[in-house]
């Protein structure tokens, strides 16, 4: 029988595994706090990105959403070669997906170790319902926007690699759209990098 300061230190480390986000997404009045978070690169796309949860998702229910999220978008006739990707496509792995609460995603300039200046076309999606709804900056702005946006990332893109990024930013009702309120983040997220192929 293990002893109650071992059972302490085990649930410690479960939980230590999804305390690896934090801040809120706020539409409106209504804030949502951002519990899990991951990270993905596809080398072959120069692809990066990196998803926060609305949900404690584990390690296991968080690779084959994600490897998911790359079969619907990069790889829609083969299941990708990473974690979970042999899962990718089921229904628990697609209807997890509602799950995600905000995304960076963006292409990079080079390899290794990277950070927001190494991104070049890069967008942000918030999911304050069941819609994605993407980020818009004037072209003559974005690197700007994005810089500022995000003063701190860094991610080494490798299987298992260290993740870890601050977002922080605000973007204001469509006049166009009645149902469009403001919306604004602030969230800080800490993980391993998934690689898929």
């Amino acid at each position: 029988m293990l002893k109650p300061l071992v059972l302490a230190a085990l649930a410690a480390a479960s939980s230590a595994a999804l305390a690896d986000a934090k801040g809120t997404l706020a539409c409106g009045t209504a804030k949502v706090e951002a519990k899990s978070f991951g990270a993905v690169y596809v080398p072959a796309k120069k692809l990066l990105s990196l998803v926060f949860f609305r949900e404690a998702v584990s390690d296991a229910d968080m690779d084959p959403v994600l490897a998911n999220k790359f079969k619907m978008l990069h790889f829609p006739d083969r299941a990708p070669k990473g974690p979970g990707g042999d899962k990718a496509g089921d229904f628990k792995a697609t209807a997890k997906r509602s799950a995600i609460l905000f995304q960076l995603e963006g292409t990079l300039s080079k390899d290794g170790t990277v950070g927001i200046g190494d991104m070049g076309y890069s967008f942000l999606i918030h999911r304050c319902d069941k819609i994605d709804r993407t980020v818009t900056y004037p072209m003559a702005e974005r690197a700007a926007k994005m810089k500022a946006g995000v003063p701190a990332m860094t991610v080494e893109l490798k299987p298992g690699g260290k993740a870890v990024v601050t977002i922080k930013g605000s973007q204001d009702a469509d006049p166009k759209d009645k149902g469009s309120t403001k919306v604004t983040w602030d969230l800080q997220g800490s993980g391993t990098v998934r690689v898929y192929e």
